[in-house]
């Protein structure tokens, strides 16, 4: 819902109706809390979900920049590592948080 002056809080309920109908219209399980789509989810799908997103970051920022540092860059200085490292963790850190507000923007999560 909009916020409103007290000199326009008689078009507080018309917004409401009219958001509420505009979202319901693009999906019907979808309500508007503060301005935001809020979407009916059940458990089990947004335990998955949220088991998704930790499994990504987990593997993303944690295991893969382990496995280069014992393989391929083993033999490397250790600035080269470091690099190396930090860029791969930073990508995919960055392209995860950007995953997530896509996914959210797009009503997804």
């Amino acid at each position: 819902m909009r916020k409103h002056t007290a000199r326009h809080g008689h078009c507080r309920l018309h917004y409401a109706v009219e958001e509420r109908t505009f979202h319901a219209k693009w999906n019907p399980h979808a309500t508007r809390d503060r301005g935001h789509v809020v979407r009916n989810m059940s458990g089990p799908k947004a335990w998955l979900i949220g088991f998704g997103i930790f499994l990504y970051f987990v593997v993303t920022t944690t295991w893969l920049p382990s496995q280069l540092l014992k393989g391929p860059l083993a033999s490397s200085g250790t600035f080269v590592q470091d690099v190396v490292t930090v860029a791969i963790w930073g990508f995919f850190l960055l392209a995860g948080m950007w995953g997530l507000r896509s996914a959210q923007r797009r009503g997804m999560i």
